[in-house]
């Protein structure tokens, strides 16, 4: 009976046009929100930081709207995936909520069989969806489909754009007050303390899009070679990964050296400045593909290993080189990371918190000087 109620309001709440907001839950606008309670976790449970919104969605398998809702809040979390934690709640079974896969749930996904967070917020209609901002507080609830309160793509920016303006309003004026009372010698030691911070967030930043694959790992290889060397030859946590990519290296280039000899004269011309780079990457990927079609089999499975490494070394190189800078408290180089990317960057929220605390301490000194 519980569930023919709350199909009922699904499909009543689609349809639903009003002045005034309506919803089918308990309003928590405004207010602080109730604590996060799930009974187990289907997926990899998030790790929740301060700086975040969340957005829980109450919903079931059988519930139509809930089901078109998914494909929806999967972009959201693709697109806001720097600001944004987004959680499934059902009441269901685990298997039942394990099965659905079409659509398929790309997002944090919990079930609570006990519906204690459902009767929290008083649920009788879904898909409710709630967002939290990163101080805990409901700034928007309801059904996402609405008419006239859409939970859309613009109403996610807007509400973190207001969020940021606050952060950063209320971080000008603290900075203000706390660094009035330190000496030069003082504000100038957390100068570089915080250019040093704003450089670690900066390429951290972009060495994670590396990490999960959401950029190439080419820019990598823009790193000055003597210093990347000295850590390959050196750093013991590095030394297997760097054994690793050369033996790939030295695997596929036997391969070449007696499949095609070719390939070693074009690169001789190339570097003899013979021929120029767009004739040499046309002619290397000619008779890279003819290898690819006469030894399908052997030569893809050099060629992916290869890569396969030289990613897996990449990636293991710059992470440790970032830390071991942090240590040191050395700056690391930033000229390898693509200019577009780097301003994107720059504009992420900690970015800008840690900017502006610079400017304000830049500030400062100026008065003092």
């Amino acid at each position: 009976m519980k569930k023919n109620t709350l199909l009922i309001l699904c499909i009543v709440s689609m349809i639903a046009n009003a002045q005034d907001k309506k919803i089918w839950a308990k309003s928590f606008i405004n207010k602080q929100a109730p604590e996060l309670i799930v009974e187990k976790w289907i997926s990899e449970q998030p790790y929740i930081t301060k700086d975040k919104f969340i957005l829980i969605d109450f919903w079931a398998s059988w519930c139509g709207p809930c089901k078109r809702a998914i494909p929806k809040l999967n972009n959201f979390q693709k697109e806001f995936k720097d600001d944004l934690i987004i959680i499934g709640i059902s009441d269901e079974p685990e298997p039942v909520v394990k099965n659905q896969t079409n659509p398929a749930i790309e997002y944090f996904n919990a079930i609570d069989t006990k519906k204690r967070l459902y009767n929290i917020f008083e649920v009788t209609g879904i898909p409710h969806c709630v967002i939290i901002n990163p101080a805990g507080v409901v700034v928007w609830e309801g059904f996402p489909y609405l008419q006239g309160h859409e939970l859309t793509s613009d109403v996610i920016k807007n509400l973190i754009s207001e969020s940021d303006k606050l952060i950063l309003k209320n971080t000008t004026e603290a900075n203000i007050s706390k660094y009035s009372s330190l000496s030069i010698g003082e504000l100038n030691d957390r100068k570089t303390e915080l250019e040093l911070e704003a450089n670690y967030i900066l390429v951290n930043d972009y060495l994670e899009q590396i990490e999960r694959e959401d950029v190439n790992h080419m820019a990598l290889t823009k790193i000055d070679h003597g210093i990347v060397t000295s850590y390959w030859e050196n750093a013991t946590e590095l030394k297997s990964y760097y054994k690793n990519w050369k033996e790939a290296v030295s695997k596929i280039s036997a391969f070449e050296r007696e499949h095609a000899p070719e390939l070693q004269e074009l690169s001789t011309q190339f570097k003899n400045k013979t021929i120029d780079k767009e004739v040499y990457l046309r002619e290397n990927r000619t008779i890279r593909n003819y290898l690819s079609s006469k030894y399908p089999n052997e030569y893809t499975e050099l060629s992916t290993n290869h890569i396969r490494n030289l990613k897996t070394m990449w990636k293991a190189t710059a992470r440790y080189m970032l830390e071991d800078y942090k240590k040191q408290k050395k700056t690391f180089p930033v000229y390898w990371i693509p200019e577009n990317d780097r301003v994107i960057s720059e504009k992420k929220k900690k970015y800008s918190l840690i900017n502006q605390e610079i400017i304000a301490v830049q500030n400062e000194i100026k008065k003092r000087i």
